[in-house]
């Protein structure tokens, strides 16, 4: 465990204290565990615990605070459960918090009367507050961060649901949303499920990504939004015209350097456009394996009802082939969106021009997740099957500015913190959480320290027993996560800045460079 300026109980300190205990913890795993559970009120500032009924496969913050009485603060969480025996559906959590919100100069000094209650009992921290029934498996959720209360739901069979979470109530007695759900709106678009989906922030608009190779761009507000009762079996728009192709070389795409539209690659504006396009048509965009770009468009989409009333159906506004490779995950950073795939490919893609700009062979492995730094979007990072997580500048993507080597398995996922510039945090199948600080890149060590790890490692959660499937940042509290995993076990939790820092440290907001 990453510790500095900290006194922890060492393991037979732990054996001392616990003589009840007749186990023989001949797993390292378990030992490891243990040796986590006694060390927590060191660790964090906040640490809480919740069982669930069923695992879920993903994890999300509501992003919004509420102040209920005696000045209690609560959050949702949005859960799903991911079962094969009984019906699935959205589950709505909401956690009781911290009474104050610490910014990240108040966190060294923390009030114990705020935390330290939290820490031992955590049961009345939790409420059900929802029960949405979902007839399909739910892989992936998106909030809309212009209205807390509308989420984006992937499913395993490829669409995507939009609902109003006002529009469904849960009766505290017992759960009567068991009925099929309608939905605002429903995606279609992809062919097989996905993983990657993401709201824009500036923009409302959906970025997804799924097993059939295919990155979508959807905008709920657009004309392209048809009703249930289409005649159209597939229900997809039906195209009027021919297709046109652009072939761009793969050494161009591959170009660095801002393009003159604010793309990535060195395109000018006029390179790839597909000029004259209507809205409500889909436009679709091919990356060969070999690096070449294809641009397709097809015209002005007829539509049978649009309007979009309760029930509708959206169609993409874009859609970009990825050359049968499948997408793990995307991202936006501004007008742009990136994503990751199976083949080790990081492509770049301009929604303004409706075109591909850049395509990047990071690794001969599996990318599993993306994310771009809030506090400097010239910066992103990768990580997938390679263990490695890499820090790159979309300006100068000939190389990644960094490779951090850290976890034992598979990267999962990351995500970078929204309040303190250079934070990165990673979840892995080593059943681990880690915190970097990307300011720390560099700085030298003793031999005893980098036993431990890189100097930008700074904290370590070790406390799920099992393999962790989802992790969330709060949007509203630095450095808080909630993260789920295969046994069930929710955790909330908030490292102690004790823990990662000396007391003579001075927090650096300088970016990676």
């Amino acid at each position: 465990m990453k510790k500095q300026g900290s006194t922890m109980n060492t393991l037979n300190d732990i054996n001392n204290q616990n003589e009840d205990s007749k186990q023989n913890y001949v797993n390292s795993t378990v030992d490891n565990h243990k040796y986590w559970q006694y060390n927590t009120l060191l660790l964090y500032n906040v640490i809480m615990i919740y069982t669930c009924e069923w695992p879920s496969l993903f994890i999300e913050w509501v992003p919004s605070i509420c102040r209920g009485d005696e000045g209690v603060y609560s959050q949702d969480l949005i859960l799903g459960s991911y079962t094969t025996e009984k019906n699935n559906y959205i589950l709505i959590l909401e956690v009781s918090l911290p009474s104050e919100q610490l910014s990240h100069s108040n966190l060294y000094y923390e009030k114990i009367s705020d935390y330290r209650h939290i820490c031992n009992d955590t049961s009345k921290n939790f409420k059900m507050k929802n029960k949405i029934y979902h007839e399909c498996e739910i892989n992936k959720i998106s909030c809309s961060p212009q209205n807390k209360d509308v989420i984006a739901c992937f499913s395993s069979d490829g669409n995507i649901n939009i609902l109003n979470l006002n529009n469904y109530k849960y009766e505290e007695s017992e759960p009567k949303n068991n009925s099929v759900v309608t939905f605002d709106y429903t995606l279609k678009g992809h062919l097989y499920q996905g993983w990657g989906i993401q709201w824009g922030v500036e923009n409302n608009l959906i970025s997804s990504c799924a097993d059939d190779s295919y990155l979508c761009i959807w905008d709920i507000n657009s004309s392209a939004t048809y009703t249930t009762n289409s005649t159209n079996v597939n229900n997809t728009p039906t195209a009027s015209g021919s297709f046109n192709a652009c072939s761009i070389s793969a050494a161009s795409a591959t170009g660095a350097g801002a393009g003159a539209a604010g793309g990535v690659g060195g395109f000018s504006g006029s390179v790839g456009m597909l000029g004259n396009a209507n809205n409500s048509g889909v436009n679709s965009i091919t990356i060969n394996s070999g690096g070449d770009l294809n641009v397709m468009n097809s015209n002005s989409a007829s539509s049978k009802g649009g309007g979009g009333g309760s029930g509708g159906v959206v169609h993409p506004l874009i859609k970009f082939f990825n050359d049968n490779v499948p997408l793990q995950d995307c991202c936006w950073k501004d007008n742009n969106v990136l994503t990751v795939s199976d083949n080790g490919h990081i492509n770049i893609y301009d929604i303004r021009n409706k075109s591909a700009v850049s395509s990047i062979k990071a690794t001969s492995c599996t990318l599993n997740s993306i994310d771009v730094n809030p506090h400097n979007k010239n910066i992103f990072a990768t990580g997938g099957t390679n263990k490695e997580i890499d820090l790159w500048d979309i300006r100068f993507t000939n190389k990644s500015l960094h490779r951090i080597i850290s976890h034992k398995e598979t990267i999962i996922k990351l995500q970078w913190d929204k309040y303190q510039p250079g934070i990165l945090s990673s979840s892995s199948s080593d059943k681990y959480i880690y915190f970097f600080d990307t300011n720390k890149i560099g700085i030298e060590q003793t031999y005893e320290d980098s036993q431990d790890g890189p100097p930008e490692l700074i904290f370590i959660h070790g406390g799920h027993a099992s393999n962790i499937l989802d992790f969330s940042l709060n949007s509203s509290y630095s450095m808080m996560i909630s993260s789920i995993s295969e046994d069930n076990t929710l955790h909330i939790w908030q490292p102690s800045r004790q823990a990662y820092e000396d007391a003579s440290d001075t927090y650096d907001d300088t970016e990676v460079e």
